[in-house]
């Protein structure tokens, strides 16, 4: 839901932005606000149209999976789309806006090349922004791929109890319970007090081999006997699955 809202959040600001640009850009010439108005209310939808319909449409379906002609085709059709939807925008202007006289007529509303040059900006312009967006995500995946790889070389986990540093093989570890003030690390043949925070220990463990459950459980898949939606079993012990990690339990598992 939250992810929703915040996306939503960032539509509505682009929106925002469109609004503001078109009315700085045309909207300021015409002298009448009404008109002015009218104007931007109608080339706003055109813009929002044609950068949604390229970037959110065009380029996933056909650019990104290498569907060059088509991706040419459709693209060479919203070009003339959108030209033919700003000529009738012109027309508009000329005829009800300013009555049949161009002396009416803010003199960048009726060029259709600042027209095209403006839509073309924000496709663009969206699509570079976009760009550097997956871009960054890829370079966040490839840094976790890389850390996650590092983890899975070293197959130790070294944490200090009573004071003396202590190397457990993942293999062994069965499940890692937080207390109050301190953690136990179940393994098969013993248990591990420390007095480290269980989400700094969830750092340090590979995370296709471990998975936290709960807020006081992470164990080691290759450990699970049974599973339901509210419990986890090792062997007889049973492990609750905390609401809030259902979910990535579920998709996990």
């Amino acid at each position: 839901m939250f992810g929703k809202l915040k996306k939503l959040k960032y539509h509505l600001i682009f929106l925002l932005i469109v609004i503001v640009a078109l009315s700085l850009i045309f909207g300021h010439s015409w002298g009448n606000v009404f008109a002015a108005f009218t104007y931007v209310s109608i080339l706003t939808p055109i813009v929002i149209s044609v950068v949604y319909f390229f970037n959110f449409y065009l380029v996933p379906r056909y650019l990104i999976t290498r569907k060059y002609l088509q991706f040419s085709l459709y693209s060479g059709l919203t070009v003339a789309v959108s030209l033919l939807l700003e000529s009738y925008l012109v027309v508009f202007s000329f005829i009800l806006l300013g009555h049949f006289n161009f002396h009416k007529v803010a003199p960048n509303a009726s060029d259709t090349v600042l027209l095209f040059s403006v839509l073309y900006l924000f496709v663009f312009g969206t699509s570079t922004i976009l760009m550097f967006k997956q871009l960054s995500a890829a370079h966040h995946k490839i840094n976790a791929y890389a850390e996650e790889q590092k983890l899975k070389s070293v197959s130790l986990l070294e944490i200090i109890s009573n004071r003396k540093k202590i190397s457990i093989q993942y293999d062994t570890i069965q499940y890692i319970e937080s207390l109050a003030d301190y953690i136990i690390v179940h393994t098969k043949g013993k248990e591990i007090k420390s007095n480290e925070r269980i989400s700094a220990i969830q750092k340090r463990l590979p995370a296709d081999t471990f998975i936290r459950i709960h807020r006081s459980f992470i164990l080691n898949k290759a450990h699970i006997t049974a599973s339901n939606n509210d419990y986890i079993s090792i062997g007889d012990t049973d492990l609750p699955i905390g609401r809030s990690y259902r979910p990535n339990v579920k998709q996990l598992l």
